[in-house]
């Protein structure tokens, strides 16, 4: 499945990362709360029952330098392109008082995770996913994963951490492609990953509420 040139892409995001530094440098309220952000690119494959999609991608800084690799395994808990084409309602009531009713969503998926940096250090993660199939008008669809990950711990630098992850991920699949049929076994991704970080010298071990 083809996507756009992998050129263009580093000066989108280069770009980008100029247009976001100022919010990026605010987005957290403690100096021992550490935002990391990578993009990821690189082929998934599907198990023959479709039922498990794994990850094989390198990663990148957002000014396009390499920066290690991102191994995943996806479990799939949908079963039909209905499944994940399907849009919630729209939410009503306020939005800025903290009062319900809130709507429940469940899970399309369940997902573990690993980042190897270019140092050796790594990142352990595993949780929940959604999958959503947006069709667009010349009969092609973007195939969209948002994940929400607890990192279970890590090595080198991140030896000891703690936080959270997501993972924003698309693939664009081309009219006329059935990414349910047995024909497609693989296919390419591209990846936002967000992490909020707590070394291991800032964190102690949870000992109850």
């Amino acid at each position: 499945m083809d996507v756009d040139n992998r050129a263009g892409l580093t000066e989108l995001l280069k770009s980008a990362m100029a247009s976001l530094m100022p919010t990026m440098e605010g987005s957290t309220t403690d100096p021992r709360d550490e935002l990391i952000v990578r993009h990821t690119r690189g082929p998934a494959k599907f198990s023959p029952d479709k039922q498990f999609i794994s990850l094989d991608l390198k990663m990148y800084t957002l000014s396009g330098e390499e920066d290690g690799s991102h191994h995943a395994v996806l479990q799939a808990l949908y079963r039909t392109p209905g499944d994940i084409m399907r849009v919630p309602p729209t939410p009503t009531g306020p939005m800025n008082v903290p009062v319900g009713p809130v709507p429940h969503i469940e899970p399309l998926g369940q997902t573990k995770a690993i980042w190897y940096f270019m140092d050796g250090s790594s990142l352990t993660v595993v949780g929940p996913s959604l999958s959503h199939l947006i069709p667009l008008n010349d009969g092609s669809f973007i195939f969209c994963v948002s994940t929400a990950q607890v990192i279970t711990g890590g090595t080198g630098r991140y030896e000891g951490a703690v936080g959270t992850h997501q993972t924003l991920g698309t693939t664009f699949v081309p009219a006329g492609v059935d990414v349910f049929s047995p024909a497609v076994t693989s296919f390419e991704v591209s990846n936002l990953e967000t992490f909020k970080v707590i070394r291991r010298r800032y964190n102690r071990p949870a000992s109850g509420a």
